[in-house]
């Protein structure tokens, strides 16, 4: 009976037709805990209230040149200097308020606190939406404001454990401060969230490695891994133990002996490598988390999307301690191979096993997350419904106040990028853009440079993935039924 009943819930949407086109559709009913989900297709507001007085102490603590973090900070600007406060703030959804009191405030970023535009860091004492660590980022380098959302979201949509990501208007003490992209935080309590672990249970081997340390090894992990629990800082020999121990495997059954999800890390390098995401794992040795369950094994967990499809990549890759590959134009890069895309120093143990060792997975794994996502046919489209649904917001975003000032920009020492609404528009296409180039010009050269590369028949792709798009459109089209 209940065959015949989903086989004649499936003819009668058939006849109703596959017509969702809406922002939030696309990563409805995936089986990642997406806890923004009720605020996805909507661009929410965040109104901070602070005094005079923290205000001014802000924006001095916002004054910083890039030559400044160069010389004096040597690009890593210490967690303790950035400025911190308490403030109450109002997030409005629709036209319901959630407010809170003795948020804890801070400014946030690393390298983004040399831009006009800075980052903002909110720790509330209830949660919001699940999460009580939230972070606006203007992703100031981006004027398509789709890089780091389109790479998240594919992520989330390959249900890898990571960050959440949507669009925030920013308000302080009811002054517009600008369009934001809003982040969860990979904290203890989003542990906590994801991975349904009793209230009671505390997090106590949760870690993350940052400080692009451009390799994976022991020595590395002890200068760069920090337990992300204040109360636990000096708790990392659990950490040390595994680092010690999986560094000399050679196989993925030792792996599998010491992580829960192998085949997530799988995807994740492939997606670094789709994405040209040169500050993650691969190229950098950089932004990832390790969590220790209770059942011993150990998660993988990627954070970090803003530097994708090859943002910045000039710049970073002239600081890069070893040789890879130059090429003449930076779209060049995008066409790498496999090899060309990680430091020597990632390769033990992950890369080794997961790509050296296995290259028929490997490539098995990475034509599925073609046809699942990466395409041009389906990233196109969710590029133009994306344009469509931020330009307004983008558009006040770069208008300039009575005063001439624009939006946010505090930073008076910081790099200043000033653009139009046909500079985003060109930031999306084909062209190229003054030191980048558009979106789907990336997504086109690096989908048909990976079919070359691994011998994938484009047709066969892209025919695979329409069928799978049409799954998609009927799974949708039952979540909505059964809501």
């Amino acid at each position: 009976m209940l065959f015949f009943h989903n086989l004649n819930l499936i003819l009668w949407i058939s006849l109703l037709g596959f017509c969702h086109a809406k922002v939030e559709d696309y990563l409805k009913g995936i089986k990642f805990q997406r806890s923004f989900s009720p605020i996805e297709g909507k661009v929410i507001d965040f109104n901070i209230s602070m005094t005079n007085k923290q205000y001014n102490e802000m924006i001095e603590n916002a004054q910083l040149s890039i030559e400044e973090l160069d010389i004096v900070y040597h690009l890593n600007f210490p967690d303790e200097a950035k400025y911190s406060t308490k403030v109450n703030v109002n997030i409005t959804v629709n036209d319901d308020i959630y407010s809170f009191e003795k948020v804890k405030l801070k400014l946030g970023g690393n390298s983004s606190k040399a831009f006009a535009k800075v980052g903002i860091n909110l720790k509330l004492k209830q949660p919001f939406l699940g999460r009580t660590n939230l972070h606006l980022r203007s992703d100031y380098l981006d004027i398509s404001h789709m890089r780091s959302k389109l790479a998240i979201d594919m992520v989330n949509k390959w249900n890898i454990p990571t960050v959440q990501e949507t669009y925030a208007n920013v308000y302080i003490n009811n002054k517009y401060f600008g369009f934001y992209m809003l982040l969860d935080a990979i904290k203890p309590g989003w542990v906590t969230d994801v991975y349904d672990l009793p209230e009671d249970e505390e997090v106590k081997t949760l870690y993350a490695c940052e400080g692009l340390s451009m390799a994976f090894n022991p020595t590395i992990v002890r200068k760069n891994c920090v337990n992300e629990k204040d109360e636990y800082l000096n708790y990392t020999q659990p950490l040390y133990d595994m680092v010690d121990e999986i560094y000399e495997y050679t196989s993925l059954s030792q792996l599998k002996t010491k992580f829960d999800n192998v085949e997530n890390i799988r995807k994740f390098l492939i997606y670094e490598y789709l994405f040209g995401a040169f500050d993650n794992f691969l190229l950098g040795g950089n932004n990832y988390n390790l969590y220790q369950k209770s059942n011993g094994k150990w998660e993988f967990i990627p954070m970090d999307y803003n530097l994708v499809l090859l943002l910045g990549f000039d710049e970073v890759s002239q600081k890069l301690p070893y040789e890879i590959p130059r090429h003449d134009e930076l779209i060049d890069y995008a066409k790498a191979k496999f090899e060309e895309w990680h430091s020597p120093g990632t390769r033990k143990p992950f890369i080794d096993i997961l790509y050296y060792n296995d290259k028929k997975k490997f490539t098995k794994v990475l034509k599925e997350l073609l046809i699942t996502g990466f395409n041009p046919d389906e990233l196109f489209a969710r590029i133009d419904e994306l344009a469509e649904f931020i330009a307004p917001y983008i558009e006040r975003d770069i208008t300039p106040d009575e005063n001439g000032n624009l939006p946010g920009q505090i930073n008076k020492k910081g790099i200043t990028i000033r653009y139009t609404i046909n500079d985003f528009w060109n930031s999306l296409r084909n062209d190229d853009y003054k030191t980048s180039f558009g979106v789907k010009k990336y997504f086109q050269v690096k989908f048909d440079s990976v079919c070359d590369i691994f011998g994938f028949n484009k047709k066969e792709i892209l025919k695979k993935a329409k069928i799978y798009r049409k799954k998609r459109e009927l799974e949708i089209n039952i979540y909505d039924l059964r809501q």
